[in-house]
């Protein structure tokens, strides 16, 4: 079934293998696939448009940023759709999601909000540092989950973790405020912080550590370190 079927209409069929093939083939065909992906995206069932937009992630062309947008700024879109998007937007559009990031960022939803963190830890400016900060203070005045996972990836991380991340991506050099103000508040919020997280700490910043040097002396995180928690992790790796 769908054998010889144009690429749009072996997206509409019904069979699931035709249909997943079919946005397999989209990805690898480049700007036309991507373009049949959007020109359907609106006809399909829900749980279908969900692996469209996951697909979207990976597709090349002009058409994808515009239908993940669209995502975002829908009030019918579901929680996963959004999540999905997000982290599309981040990995197609790196840097230039920014500002959709930070919009994302202050969703009231807060597993929309965690992954808007993540895409901007992953590629996002400084647009969001001060709304980062905010959630770091936030995530250290409540009840901190704990987070058992060691594999060496941000997306397993905690949020507290995570914003952390994206903050120190973005700091001002040694005696910098941004530096100080960062390193002050961890410092202040140690005790809270369960151990996975200063676990974390020590490995990838350790000069942050409560017996470190003084604020202003403490040295931004090695990139390498930095960049070695987003290398491999496979939220941010293709999909297809």
């Amino acid at each position: 079934m769908g054998v010889g079927l144009a690429l749009e209409d072996r997206l509409r069929d019904r069979s699931t293998d035709v249909f997943e093939q079919a946005v397999r083939d989209a990805v690898l065909e480049g700007p036309s696939g991507e373009a049949a992906l959007a020109a359907v995206f609106g006809d399909l069932r829900k749980d279908r448009r969900l692996d469209v937009v996951v697909a979207l992630g990976d597709a090349q062309g002009t058409a994808g940023p515009g239908v993940l947008r669209a995502v975002l700024a829908s009030a019918d879109a579901s929680r996963d759709m959004r999540c999905a998007a997000v982290s599309a937007l981040a990995k197609r559009c790196g840097v230039h999601a920014s500002a959709d990031l930070a919009t994302a960022l202050a969703s009231r939803d807060p597993a929309v909000k965690q992954c808007a963190m993540l895409g901007l830890a992953y590629a996002g400016d400084d647009r969001a540092v001060d709304a980062a900060f905010a959630r770091f203070r936030q995530l250290t005045r409540g009840s901190q989950t704990r987070y058992g996972f060691e594999a060496p990836h941000l997306s397993v991380q905690s949020p507290t973790v995570v914003a952390v991340f994206y903050l120190a991506r973005h700091l001002d050099g040694t005696g910098g405020v941004r530096t100080v103000r960062l390193v002050t508040a961890l410092r202040d919020h140690w005790d809270r912080l369960p151990g996975r997280d200063r676990s974390w700490l020590a490995e990838t910043w350790p000069d942050a550590d409560p017996l470190g040097p003084e604020p202003s002396l403490v040295p931004p995180p090695d990139e390498d370190r930095l960049d070695h928690w987003i290398a491999r992790d496979p939220l941010f790796g293709p999909a297809h």
